[in-house]
């Protein structure tokens, strides 16, 4: 498990808005007795479409979106139900969240709406009550908790795998010819054709870009920094693959203006040194397998639960 990749997963992982991995139980409107607005049960636990209204603000959105979106009001079910899923089983297994932790996950996710002002006045628009609210960023917590716990601490990204990938992907990490460019842009090509004879006579590009130009680098003497091949508009990027270090160019029109252009620097390409890039291989492996042992281990809770989905119910606008 690496420690940094925690943060990054907490909504994403605990607020799962995944496809349905395996649909169980029936797809019933009338089944057992269930209200309209109950829009899914799980091992008897109904969800309402109150219950996806909350969701919604959790996420920082609001209930108002599931108006005539199917596709949406289907995919917060599932996550519902997945969420559902987790805390029977945080449950069963005797998870616990720090007090601490709690408060400091409602102050961060108040301070998203602007004020406790703000916040209540969008839940009473919403009809949900700040308990519930409150509640539901509480099973968020707890949901984190557990997925560390049976899914995320179990990974292992060994130094091989991640050496691998790198000797097996070399196009990958690859990175082009780099230059360093100073750049001076004005309004006519009379005024570039100037400037290109005074620097040729000995006056420092970088003190007519600071007195001249209109690009904003000038207060940087011009200085545009690094740039690899293909991050240039290809007109402009010939005209600086040919300039030798120190060397100025041509009068270069765009739409932006008139140019002249210095390369200062000239870096070749090549491959980046694994050092560079481990980091980042090791990320995206574990990214990787994240998403295949969630998804592995949800199935697992789905195919020993008893799930029922009232589609219709959660297709009306989510309240109440």
């Amino acid at each position: 498990m690496i420690a940094g990749g925690r943060r990054k997963r907490r909504l994403a992982g605990a607020m799962i808005m995944a496809p349905a991995l395996f649909l169980v139980g029936c797809d019933s409107n009338t089944a057992g007795g269930y209200s309209p607005s109950i829009v899914a049960v799980v091992n008897g636990s109904p969800i309402t479409r109150k219950d996806m209204c909350t969701a919604m603000m959790v996420k920082g959105g609001s209930c108002k979106v599931f108006g005539g979106n199917e596709d949406l009001g289907r995919a917060i079910v599932e996550e519902l139900v997945e969420r559902r899923l987790i805390l029977q089983r945080s449950r069963i297994m005797g998870g616990f969240i720090e007090e601490d932790r709690v408060r400091a996950f409602v102050r961060m996710m108040t301070e998203q709406y602007g004020s406790p002002e703000e916040l209540d006045k969008i839940l009473r628009e919403e009809e949900i009550d700040i308990a519930e609210w409150k509640k539901a960023l509480r099973e968020t917590l707890e949901i984190e908790q557990m997925l560390d716990r049976e899914v995320y601490s179990r990974i292992k990204i060994g130094a091989e795998e991640v050496s691998r990938v790198y000797r097996e992907n070399p196009k990958r990490y690859r990175i082009g010819r780099r230059w360093r460019v100073r750049q001076i842009m004005v309004g006519s090509e009379e005024e570039a054709k100037r400037l290109r004879g005074r620097i040729v006579d000995g006056v420092p590009f970088s003190r007519l870009a600071r007195q001249a130009s209109h690009g904003p680098e000038r207060q940087k003497g011009g200085d545009m920094g690094l740039f690899t091949e293909g991050q240039f508009p290809e007109r402009v990027e010939k005209v600086i693959r040919d300039l030798k270090e120190g060397e100025i160019s041509g009068v270069v029109q765009t739409s932006s203006g008139f140019h002249l252009f210095q390369v200062t620097e000239t870096r070749s390409g090549g491959m980046q040194p694994f050092r560079a890039v481990r980091e980042e291989i090791r990320s995206e492996l574990l990214a990787k397998k994240s998403r295949k042992n969630l998804k592995r281990w949800l199935a697992g809770l789905k195919e020993k639960s008893e799930i029922r989905y009232y589609w219709r119910n959660s297709n009306d606008r989510a309240a109440g």
